[in-house]
């Protein structure tokens, strides 16, 4: 009867076997002379104590650890004879004593899902397509007065559309400074509305070096229909205006290469829709991905989802500048944890499946492609990707483009014409 395998869920197993007691108390007594020969007990001399008060001190630890490493061995020994696929280790639930001395061990372990593609072809998916208007000619030419734009300091005090720099330090009804509650360099536009319009009337005129109470008021979303007070001790440091060049040609001609302002807007709108392009050809990728996934369902082992959360937490973690709370971080990220997972299983799978890979043609052909786009020479982009590290991160973006490409020739496309709302669905394929 040993082992006994038990299916927990679809991809979670439980292996029940027996340890032997005299297997446990060989290895331990061998640990205890081991340890006898550098361990210094008082009263006796170095190697030299017996083995009965070195188990009396030492006899729980090394049998904990005796029994870890005898459970490890026979679990990781009877898995050889099962066909299961398993993912890394498997993790002790359980000892139980037997009458005999013996002990009953329980292991959890997880398997590698069964993936069968079932629909790979003649996949629905959608792509949108954007028309570029004056509207968003307008907010991009904005933006780029805005970037350029020059700061000065007002003295006569603050107006609509000024910035102020300031420290807030809240006080409670009383007027008392609230400790632990100063907030410095705090940077708003009057007139933006960002604190309401009490304490936009409270500040107008702000100089530097002013002081000012103020009170602020918002609603209270846990009582619909009442408003919070509080209360600030509001310190300027300084008041700024922004001052917009003006959109003209000689605008144009300070951006680069252009020679009055139709130039600059012809070259702003070609660049826009180079953008909206390819983010409706990122899109396709993406839907097609999500469309490939739903058509195929299988579970994901939690065990790879745990270490694809730790993973990206740690490089996330890395860049960090503020504390972050990793559970909460995790939870919200765990779908796009089995998303990633389940495309990067079945891509594998499709791989196998169709003998999809990687040839020297194609690399070569994707660094010349590089270097004409770069201006940069073939030698010099080659020479780059010859680190081992780069050139494996590349044949796998090599191999992901050649899946996609794959899965988009059979795949049904739906262009979605329009802007902000506005569509009309032509079939394309």
């Amino acid at each position: 009867m040993d082992p006994i395998i038990r299916q927990v869920d679809s991809l979670v197993h439980e292996m029940t076997f027996t340890i032997m007691a005299e297997e446990v108390e060989e290895q331990t007594l061998s640990e205890l002379k081991t340890l006898r020969k550098k361990a210094t007990i008082p009263g006796f001399r170095k190697g030299k104590a017996p083995i009965n008060v070195l188990r009396a001190r030492y006899g729980k630890d090394v049998e904990e650890d005796v029994r870890l490493e005898v459970t490890n061995r026979k679990f990781q020994k009877l898995m050889e004879k099962e066909s299961y696929r398993i993912l890394g280790g498997g993790a002790i639930k359980s000892y139980k004593p037997q009458e005999n001395g013996n002990l009953e061990v329980v292991v959890e372990f997880q398997v590698e899902p069964e993936i069968e593609l079932k629909k790979i072809d003649q996949l629905r998916v959608t792509k949108e397509i954007h028309s570029v208007d004056e509207e968003d000619l307008g907010r991009v030419l904005e933006n780029m007065r805005e970037r350029h734009a020059v700061i000065e300091q007002v003295e006569t005090g603050a107006e609509p559309n000024h910035f102020v720099m300031a420290d807030f330090q809240e006080l409670d009804a009383g007027g008392t400074p609230i400790i632990g509650r100063k907030f410095e360099d705090r940077h708003f536009a009057l007139g933006s509305g960002l604190f309401g319009e009490l304490f936009e009337e409270q500040v107008k005129g702000v100089k530097k070096d002013d002081v000012r109470n103020v009170e602020v008021v918002y609603p209270d979303n846990e009582k619909p229909g009442t408003d919070k007070r509080e209360y600030y001790q509001v310190t300027v440091k300084r008041v700024e205006n922004k001052i917009l060049p003006d959109l003209d040609d000689e605008f144009a001609t300070s951006m680069g290469d252009y020679q009055n302002l139709d130039q600059l807007k012809t070259a702003v709108r070609l660049q826009l829709e180079n953008e909206l392009a390819n983010r409706g050809e990122e899109q396709v990728l993406e839907n097609l991905i999500d469309e490939v996934i739903k058509s195929n369902p299988f579970d994901v082992p939690p065990l790879m989802v745990d270490y694809y959360m730790d993973t990206w937490y740690e490089d996330i973690k890395k860049e960090a500048k503020e504390k972050l709370d990793e559970n909460e971080l995790k939870e919200r990220n765990r779908p796009f944890a089995i998303r990633n997972i389940k495309w990067y299983l079945i891509r594998n799978k499709l791989v196998e499946k169709e003998n999809i890979e990687v040839t020297d043609a194609n690399i070569k052909g994707y660094i010349k492609d590089i270097a004409q786009k770069s201006k940069v020479a073939f030698t010099e982009v080659e020479k780059y990707y010859t680190d081992p590290g780069r050139s494996e991160k590349l044949k796998d973006q090599m191999l992901e483009k050649l899946v996609l490409d794959r899965l988009l020739r059979t795949a049904k496309v739906k262009e979605v014409r329009g802007w902000k709302g506005k569509s009309n669905l032509i079939e394309t394929a």
